[in-house]
């Protein structure tokens, strides 16, 4: 037997028993809490309290209120609006909402991507702003500078120097960036 006729007879049979009525012509049985007197063919649905009698069967769920805006904030966005809609008469509603975006990234604060700087790398960093030598800093920003071995000590030292640089590097290119 191939396997597309195993499939084919090990189906299960309708739900409906034989002989069963279904379609248009059929009337449902009056049951407790129908209306025996109503037009034979129609069925009376009471909808139930708290409900619409013409809510679809899925709904989404209505969206959370969020908390009103404080009066000056609202009247400082309402007149920037206002202002705006003056200046560039606004109509589009993708300009709207390209402007929406731009205010909203400007305004929510954003975090500083990448590695946190390390304590030592900041101490190097304010104490070559105010013109410190090298010599004089590593002492202080590298703990434990005393007790390390010279290998070790001159590892730290040029890793201290090279972070430090790189720190203004990238302070370079954001401020030629802007």
């Amino acid at each position: 037997m191939r396997s597309d006729e195993t499939k084919a007879t090990s189906r299960a049979p309708s739900t409906l028993p034989i002989g069963a009525p279904f379609g248009k012509g059929v009337t449902p049985e009056p049951g407790p809490g129908s209306d025996a007197g109503a037009d034979p063919g129609t069925t009376v649905c009471e909808p139930t309290p708290g409900s619409s009698a013409a809510a679809p069967a899925s709904r989404r769920p209505r969206r959370r209120q969020q908390p009103p805006l404080p009066d000056g904030m609202r009247h400082k966005v309402d007149s920037f609006a206002k202002d705006l809609r003056a200046e560039f008469g606004i109509v589009d509603r993708q300009i709207g909402q390209r402007l929406a975006r731009r205010l909203c990234s400007l305004i929510t604060p954003r975090s500083k991507i990448g590695r946190p700087m390390t304590e030592a790398v900041a101490t190097a960093i304010g104490l070559r702003r105010k013109g410190w030598a090298w010599s004089d800093i590593y002492p202080i920003a590298i703990p434990g500078f005393a007790q390390m071995e010279f290998y070790q000590r001159s590892y730290r030292m040029f890793n201290l120097r090279e972070a430090v640089r790189a720190y203004r590097r990238r302070r370079k290119k954001q401020k030629a960036g802007s």
